[in-house]
């Protein structure tokens, strides 16, 4: 009886050390799946964060473009209503300024 009875605690004492080694593994392979995955959402995540940037700036910089050539003014109308500014006015100051000749509508 005493055989069997070490036998059994010797099988035991092995299974006990087998589930012991087998939930180490399971804890390291959680571990290391947690941490890998957090390292896979945080690449993921930075490439994300880049793209946006990429994308943000690329927009910015045409919007700022768009904005540049809306809102310059056309220097021919400018041009052609300090004109007629000028000659209704009969500046003719101004206009030698602009090298034009007044023009007489009488």
């Amino acid at each position: 009886a005493t055989e069997q009875e070490l036998k059994k605690k010797k099988d035991e004492s092995v299974g006990v050390t087998l589930d012991a080694k087998a939930m180490l593994d399971d804890v390291a392979f959680e571990r290391d799946n947690a941490r890998t995955g957090a390292a896979r959402r945080a690449a993921q995540k930075q490439l994300g964060g880049r793209m946006n940037r990429k994308i943000l700036s690329i927009l910015g910089m045409g919007l700022l473009i768009f904005t540049f050539y809306g809102c310059s003014s056309n220097p021919e109308q400018g041009l052609l209503d300090r004109y007629f500014n000028a000659l209704s006015l009969d500046d003719v100051n101004t206009l030698s300024t602009m090298a034009l000749e007044p023009v007489d509508f009488k």
